[in-house]
Order: C-alpha cells, then sequence, then structure tokens
C-alpha cells in the first residue's frame, strides 16, 4: 500500500466555513493514489469542495506502509484513512485572533470519495 502525500498552502474561499475566521492555513492531504498527476487532481478537488483554495504546494512525497514506522500515530493514522476512504486532509490553521503562534487543527471529513481504486 501506499498514499501521495502532499503539503498544501491554502486560503479559504468564501464557500469554506473558515472563511472570515482564518486566513491561511497548511493542509495535508494523504490520496490513495500512486500517480501523483492525479493524486494532485484529486486532493485539490476535495479541498476545493470544503471551499479551500491551493495557493502552494509546499511539498508532495510518496509513502508505502513499510515506512510509516518512522512516522508519528497521528501521520500513521491519516495513511490507513486515506488507504480506507481514498482521502484524507488535515487542516492547521493560524487564528489570528489568539496570536500567531495559536493553530486550530482539524479534520475534513469525507463522504464522497470512497476509494480512487477501481475495482
Amino acid at each position: 500500500m501506499q498514499a501521495t502525500v502532499f503539503m498544501f498552502y491554502e486560503k479559504p474561499t468564501k464557500a469554506s466555513k473558515h472563511y472570515g475566521k482564518y486566513t491561511e492555513a497548511y493542509i495535508d492531504a494523504w490520496v490513495n493514489e500512486k500517480n501523483k498527476k492525479i493524486a494532485k487532481t484529486i486532493a485539490e478537488a476535495y479541498l476545493m469542495d470544503y471551499g479551500w483554495q491551493v495557493l502552494k504546494v509546499e511539498s508532495v512525497q510518496v509513502i508505502t506502509d513499510a515506512q510509516l514506522e518512522q512516522y508519528d500515530k497521528p501521520s500513521q493514522s491519516s495513511f490507513y484513512r486515506s488507504m480506507a476512504d481514498g482521502i484524507y486532509a488535515n487542516i492547521s490553521a493560524i487564528d489570528p485572533a489568539l496570536s500567531p503562534n495559536t493553530s486550530y487543527l482539524t479534520s475534513l471529513k469525507q463522504s464522497h470519495i470512497k476509494s480512487t481504486k477501481k475495482h
């Protein structure tokens, strides 16, 4: 098993429930797809469905289940959720009302993408 993992720098659009509260965020998106180009298209469409617009791709990597032991528990969980659901994403957004060093972390729940693999 392997997932393509993107770290996106994004901003919420007016369609996002986060619009007006957060101005920017880093979002890691885990996609159950080997082809990076296809995985990027899936991730960007998925995040746009939640009202987040990609400003920059910070990083992209392919992670296999054999490499998972070197990652922390939240990353391992994200990997396995992407295997089960097709895609999984976490938002780390700065809340300017609190302080520049305070972040808001949440996970995007998904229900419409169950798998990127053809059965």
